[in-house]
């Protein structure tokens, strides 16, 4: 099994806290109708524009 040479210290947990405790706020934060809307929208022009270029298209 492959082991990774790495010590996980102090200071990368704490990192790791941070990031864990930023995610939660960003996850629960109320999201503005209109960002959303947009948000939606450019996720369906993205998905379509990869979609027809994975087909040549």
């Amino acid at each position: 099994m492959y082991q990774p040479k790495f010590t996980i210290t102090n200071d990368i947990l704490a990192n790791i806290g941070l990031i864990e405790a930023a995610r939660e706020v960003v996850k629960n934060a109320p999201l503005i109708p209109v960002y959303e809307a947009r948000f939606v929208k450019d996720a369906l022009v993205r998905t379509v524009h990869h979609g027809t270029h994975l087909e040549g298209n």
